[in-house]
Formats: C-alpha cells, sequence, structure tokens
C-alpha cells in the first residue's frame, strides 16, 4: 500500500486491490454514512483490519506443516512482486478498485 510513497511510479496491484475494496463497497452505502465516514471505514479501518488479519495468520503459519508455511511464503512474497508502472495501474483503475485512485479521486 506504501509502495508508491517509497517507489516513485511503482504500484502493488494485488494489495491495491484488497485495500481498495472497501472504498468501493462503502461507495454504495455513501448516502447512508456519509462522505467522512466513508473516509474512515475506507482509508483507516479496513487497511487495518486487513493488516491485523495478514499479521494473525502469519502467526498462525508459524505453527503449520512446513509445506504449508513455504507455500505461503511464496505466495505473499509473488503478490509483494507483483508491481505494474503507475499509468498502467491508472488504466486499470477504470475496471478495479485501487486504493490510491479511489482514495484520490473521492477525497
Amino acid at each position: 500500500m506504501f509502495l508508491p510513497f517509497i517507489l516513485h511510479g511503482v504500484r502493488n496491484l494485488p494489495w491495491e486491490v484488497v485495500f481498495g475494496s472497501a472504498f468501493y463497497v462503502t461507495w454504495f452505502f455513501r448516502s447512508v454514512l456519509g462522505e467522512r465516514l466513508e473516509y474512515l471505514v475506507g482509508g483507516f479501518l479496513w487497511p487495518g483490519a486487513v493488516i491485523t488479519l495478514v499479521w494473525f495468520a502469519a502467526a498462525r503459519l508459524c505453527t503449520a506443516s512446513r509445506y504449508v508455511r513455504l507455500t505461503s511464503l511464496f505466495l505473499f512474497i509473488g503478490s509483494l512482486l507483483a508491481c505494474v508502472p503507475s499509468d498502467t495501474a491508472n488504466a486499470l483503475a477504470t475496471r478495479i478498485p485501487l486504493f490510491l485512485n479511489e482514495s484520490y479521486v473521492r477525497f
């Protein structure tokens, strides 16, 4: 999620979709939630919940078998390496909810 702030012009597609999906879902309830609550849920609560879930899943994987740990490690590293240039991500943002695009457009 913070990769664009570290490496300018590079975006991590899988994790931006995971974090951006909250903005997509809260958009349907914008009239009920209001803009401020939508930003709180999509910008802070959902990313915090996802990070907590990944943390607990990683802790649980420490007690799993070696095969499960290695498979999970390769999947996680693969998701971190799935980066695209910003231009490609911006073109894809019309079809999939990306965190940075959704937060820039809505707020």
